[in-house]
């Protein structure tokens, strides 16, 4: 798969109508983009709650060893 640069600027406006010019588009959400940004995003929320599992397990053994100390 080709990923192609993002073109910077406006679209050029067309000669013969005026309007912008329905060739040139900017490449910003393609799927290969789309795809990776999701994938980040996906690999960052999945490391919040794996640290917050991390960050409740501790609690949980710390709370246990409290225990085990008063006994």
């Amino acid at each position: 798969m080709t990923i192609k640069a993002i073109k910077p600027g406006s679209k050029r406006t067309a000669t013969s109508t005026g309007k912008p010019d329905q060739r040139q588009h900017d490449n910003k959400k393609t799927q290969a983009i789309l795809h990776r940004q999701n994938y980040r995003n996906q690999k960052q929320k999945n490391r919040v709650i794996i640290l917050g599992k991390v960050i409740l397990l501790s609690r949980y053994i710390q709370d246990v060893i409290n225990l085990n100390r008063q006994d």
